[in-house]
C-alpha cells in the first residue's frame, strides 16, 4: 500500500507542471546559451579544482571532501532558473523532472537531501566566500571578486572543452 501511494506521488510530481518554479526544459535551455557557468569557492579555499565526477557527485548528495580533508558544502540554484536548469543538463544529466524525482526518492530511502538552494546568484557568492568547503555555480559573467574560479577536469570556464555550459 505505501509503496502505491509513493509510486503515485512521483508519477504526480512528474507530470504536473511545477508552477512559477517549471519554465520548461526547452524554454530553459534556451535561456541558457549565455556565457558558460563558473563553478566557485572562497578564494582562501584549499579547493582549486575538480573533476567533473567529484562535481557531480557532489550535486547528487554524496560526501566529497577537499584536499584538506574537509567535506565541501554545495549550494544549488533556484529550481526552474536558467542557471539550475543548465547545470542540471550539464553535469547531472537530468532534466528538472528528474531532478525532482531524484530528490524525492532519496528523501523516501531516508538519504541525505537535496543542497540548499539560494535564488540569487550574487547571494550565493557571498555565503561560498564565508563558508569553509563551500562550493556554488554562477554565470561567468557573474563572479564577484571575494570568490574563484574553480577548474572542472583541468579546464577554466574560457576554455575549449569546458564541461560545465
Amino acid at each position: 500500500m505505501r509503496r502505491s501511494r509513493i509510486l503515485l506521488l512521483l508519477l504526480i510530481v512528474m507530470t504536473s507542471p511545477m508552477g512559477e518554479m517549471g519554465l520548461g526544459w526547452e524554454r530553459a535551455q534556451a535561456e541558457t546559451k549565455g556565457p558558460p557557468l563558473a563553478i566557485v569557492a572562497a578564494k582562501d579555499s584549499p579547493v582549486n579544482a575538480l573533476s567533473l565526477y567529484e562535481l557531480k557527485h557532489l550535486y547528487l548528495g554524496e560526501y566529497i571532501n577537499g584536499p584538506d580533508g574537509k567535506r565541501l558544502i554545495s549550494l544549488n540554484r533556484a529550481p526552474g532558473s536558467p542557471e539550475r536548469v543548465a547545470f542540471d543538463a550539464a553535469v547531472l544529466g537530468m532534466s528538472p523532472d528528474q531532478d525532482t524525482a531524484y530528490w524525492i526518492d532519496r528523501r523516501i530511502r531516508g538519504q541525505s537531501g537535496s543542497p540548499r538552494a539560494i535564488a540569487q546568484g550574487d547571494l550565493a557568492q557571498r555565503i561560498v566566500a564565508h563558508l569553509p568547503g563551500g562550493v556554488t555555480y554562477v554565470r561567468l559573467d557573474e563572479v564577484r571578486p571575494d570568490v574563484k574560479v574553480l577548474r572542472i577536469d583541468s579546464k577554466l570556464p574560457t576554455d575549449p572543452g569546458y564541461p560545465v555550459r
